[in-house]
């Protein structure tokens, strides 16, 4: 505990060193200012540097630590619908070839500007909405949404597409919202979707969960297909490019 005899310290009620000294004593004190506990005698404190600390300011770091907003998760992202296909998944992205290497030198450049803005209708940050082909249907009220980890067809637009349940194909896997509830999955379908129009329409197939929900959108574009697009988005502007 010390080799000073003449040093009494309060916390282990042992000599060999000061209670101000005590390096115990301090983690432990530290540890209460971080779970709130000692409110009250820390906010005259100050720093090494003779300034004012802050502990108002730490407090709600903790308490905003405690406390996680999830985005949508689940789906066909990250490998697959099973744990399995996940990890066969991680372990081949691990695997650097000639394609993955030279992506960067064949994907050309796409920039924003100015006059990307020109006829755009002022907003409140409005989130990306657009309409998309998929098959002889134009779909309104598509969401662009990068947060999400799936891609999302609700059945109230499934069924007006006139699409059968028989077409389903059984999932597997879990799909979470917001509050990490789970939502119930009827299956999924491919479909081949048209991105855009004349020179700058881009189609690709895809994989959708159809959910029995309520949503204010048909559809909701994640990351999956966002990133297969290669399309980039400025929420500023209210323009994706391709």
């Amino acid at each position: 505990m010390g080799g000073n005899k003449d040093a009494w310290c309060k916390y282990h009620c042992v000599r060999g060193h000061d209670t101000d000294d005590c390096i115990h004593l301090k983690r432990e004190i530290e540890k209460l200012i971080q779970n709130g506990k000692l409110r009250g005698y820390t906010r005259g404190r100050r720093d090494e540097n003779g300034e004012g600390i802050d502990h108002n300011r730490d407090d709600r770091r903790g308490e905003e630590s405690k406390h996680t907003l999830n985005t949508i998760s689940g789906g066909f992202a990250g490998g697959g619908e099973s744990s399995t296909s996940r990890r066969n998944y991680a372990r081949q992205i691990m695997l650097i070839n000639e394609d993955s290497c030279s992506f960067a030198e064949r994907s050309s450049v796409i920039t924003f500007s100015a006059e990307d803005f020109e006829g755009v209708i002022p907003h409140e940050d409005n989130p990306m909405v657009i309409t998309l082909q998929i098959l002889n249907w134009n779909i309104k009220r598509v969401l662009i949404d990068t947060g999400s980890s799936a891609d999302i067809l609700t059945f109230e637009a499934f069924d007006r597409m006139g699409l059968s349940e028989e077409q389903l194909q059984p999932f597997q896997g879990t799909l979470s919202g917001f509050t990490r509830e789970r939502v119930h999955v009827r299956g999924y379908i491919t479909l081949r979707n048209v991105f855009g129009s004349g020179k700058q329409a881009k189609a690709i197939k895809i994989r959708y969960l159809v959910i029995n929900a309520p949503n204010f959108y048909n559809i909701v574009i994640g990351r999956p297909s966002f990133n297969r697009l290669g399309a980039l988005l400025s929420t500023k502007f209210l323009v994706m490019k391709l």
